[in-house]
C-alpha cells in the first residue's frame, strides 16, 4: 500500500476547521473536534486568467482558481451542531442561531477547510436550485439525538426518508466511539438544557448576549483576558502612550479593524490575520521609505523572482 503522501497534497495535512459558507455569505467555523465524519467527493480545479487587467486591483496574468466537488457528507456532534456565526454582532436585526438550526435553509454554497498549517481548500458544493434560488435542491439534512447528518450530492437520487434509513443506528456507533451511555440533548427550543459555546459540554450560565458557557470556560476565558489586557496595556505604555484614554481608543479602531476583516475580507482566523497585519505593514514601509537598505533589496529581489 502506497503512503498517503502520494495521494494528494493535502492527504498529509491536519485539518483544524472548517467554515461553511450559506448563500447570504453567513459563515459558522466548525472545529475539527466538532465533526463526527465526513466524505468529500472528487475534488476539481479550474481558472480564470486576467490578461490585461481588469481593474487596479489586478494584473496582467494574474490567475483566479476555483476548486469544486460533486460530493460532500458531512456529519457533525453537538459540540458542531451549536456553534454559531456571530452574525448578529454584525447586524443588529439579525439573531445568532445555532448551526443545527440555520442548515435548515439548506443554502450552503461553499466548505472552506483550513489546515494546521494556515493554508486552505475553499470548495463550492453541487447546487441546483430548489423551492426559491435561494435554497439548494441537492442538500438533504437529518438530525438524530446528538448527529447532525448532511448530504449534498451533484447527482441527487435520495429522498429525506431514504436519507434517514441510511443515518439509522449512526448515532449508537457515535455513542460507543465517544464512550457515552446515554443520548445528550441539544439546542433545539424545546427543553431547558443548554450547551458551552466554546467547548459544547451542558452550560450553567447564561451571557449578556444569549449564549451559554459553563464555569471551566469562563474561568479559562477570565484568565486569558487578563493575560491579554496585561500584555496591550504594558505593549502600549511602553511605545509611548500615557493615559489610558488613547490605550481605549487605540483598542476601539483595532476592533472596527477586526470586525471589517471578518466581513470583507477571505481571512478566517488568528494565523491569517497575523500574516496579513505583516504584509500590510511591510508593503507601507515599503512605499514610504522605512525600510532599511537591505531589506528593502531583498524584498525586491524576492518580487522578480516570484
Amino acid at each position: 500500500m502506497k503512503d498517503n503522501k502520494d495521494l494528494n497534497p493535502f492527504a498529509n495535512k491536519q485539518l483544524a476547521s472548517i467554515d461553511i459558507v450559506f448563500e447570504n455569505y453567513e459563515i459558522y467555523n466548525i472545529p475539527a473536534d466538532g465533526i463526527y465524519k465526513l466524505s468529500v467527493g472528487n475534488i476539481k480545479y479550474s481558472f480564470d486568467v486576467h490578461v490585461n487587467g481588469l481593474s487596479k486591483y489586478t494584473t496582467p496574468g494574474e490567475m483566479w482558481t476555483y476548486a469544486y466537488t460533486d460530493f460532500v457528507w458531512l456529519a457533525l456532534n453537538k459540540k458542531g451542531m451549536n456553534v454559531d456565526s456571530g452574525w448578529a454582532d454584525m447586524f443588529e436585526d439579525e439573531e445568532n442561531k445555532p448551526f443545527c438550526e440555520r442548515v435548515k435553509a439548506n443554502d450552503i454554497t461553499h466548505l472552506d477547510f483550513i489546515f494546521d498549517d494556515g493554508s486552505n481548500l475553499y470548495v463550492s458544493v453541487p447546487w441546483e436550485d430548489g423551492n426559491t434560488e435561494f435554497n439548494n435542491k441537492l442538500q438533504k439534512n437529518d438530525i438524530r439525538d446528538d448527529i447532525l447528518f448532511i448530504q449534498i450530492a451533484e447527482k441527487q437520487e435520495i429522498s429525506d426518508n431514504e436519507l434517514k434509513e441510511i443515518n439509522d443506528g449512526q448515532e449508537d456507533i457515535y455513542h460507543w466511539d465517544t464512550d457515552e451511555d446515554k443520548p445528550i440533548e441539544i439546542l433545539d427550543g424545546g427543553n431547558n438544557s443548554h450547551y458551552c459555546c466554546q467547548c459544547g459540554e451542558e452550560a450553567t450560565k447564561e451571557l449578556n448576549n444569549g449564549k451559554y458557557a459553563c464555569d471551566n470556560c469562563l474561568n479559562n476565558l477570565g484568565k486569558e483576558q487578563q493575560e491579554l489586557k496585561e500584555e496591550i496595556e504594558n505593549s502600549l505604555f511602553d511605545f509611548g502612550f500615557d493615559n489610558y484614554e488613547d490605550i481605549t481608543n487605540c483598542i476601539d479602531i483595532f476592533i472596527d479593524f477586526i470586525k471589517y476583516a471578518k466581513a470583507w475580507s477571505t481571512i478566517k482566523n488568528l494565523d491569517h490575520l497575523d500574516k496579513s497585519l505583516e504584509a500590510i505593514n511591510l508593503s507601507i514601509k515599503m512605499k514610504n521609505g522605512l525600510l532599511d537598505k537591505e531589506t528593502e533589496e531583498k524584498i525586491k529581489e524576492l518580487a522578480q523572482n516570484w
